[in-house]
């Protein structure tokens, strides 16, 4: 007797509501600043428990750019989990093109409950598998995203001011 595997409903469901919107992985997005300029991002992975990872360029221009610029563009900062049904529902990110996300391997990231500037002892590394506990937060660690969902609003703020709450948490 053969048996199905046991499905994640709520990723499936995020699944269609993705492919709805017209959102493939490697899609190429026009994300809308507060200071009228575009910056651009590149869907790269939907993970079964945080959602939507993307990639924001260091291509920030007065409009949308070809996405064969965006092929040989650099990283803003590492990847990020965002919102993206949102970004694409009620944000105005426009869909400029789709290529392959090569080069792309799945981050790390460091988390920690609290949330308030400070320095903590209680952090811990994920990279999407597993999570590991490591307590005071090493120099190497600093540089990793938190493990966090940002709404568009504030990835797009983040993009325009440079700093995020991440700065201030050690």
């Amino acid at each position: 007797m053969l048996r199905s595997r046991p499905v994640n409903r709520s990723l499936s469901i995020l699944e269609a509501d993705l492919c709805g919107a017209g959102a493939r992985i490697g899609d190429c997005f026009a994300v809308p600043l507060p200071n009228g300029k575009v910056a651009h991002a590149q869907y790269v992975c939907l993970h079964h428990e945080i959602g939507t990872l993307v990639r924001v360029f260091d291509v920030v221009r007065d409009r949308p750019v070809d996405v064969d610029v965006l092929r040989r563009a650099g990283l803003l900062f590492p990847p990020v989990f965002v919102g993206l049904l949102a970004a694409l529902r009620v944000c105005g990110w426009q869909r400029i093109g789709n290529f392959p996300a090569k080069g792309y391997w799945f981050p790390r990231f460091r988390a920690t409950i609290d949330t308030r500037p400070g320095v903590y002892e209680n952090w811990s590394i994920w990279d999407g598998r597993r999570t590991v506990f490591v307590g005071k937060l090493r120099k190497r660690h600093r540089s990793l995203e938190l493990k966090t969902v940002h709404s568009p609003q504030r990835l797009a703020q983040r993009i325009v001011e440079g700093g995020w709450l991440g700065d201030r948490l050690l």
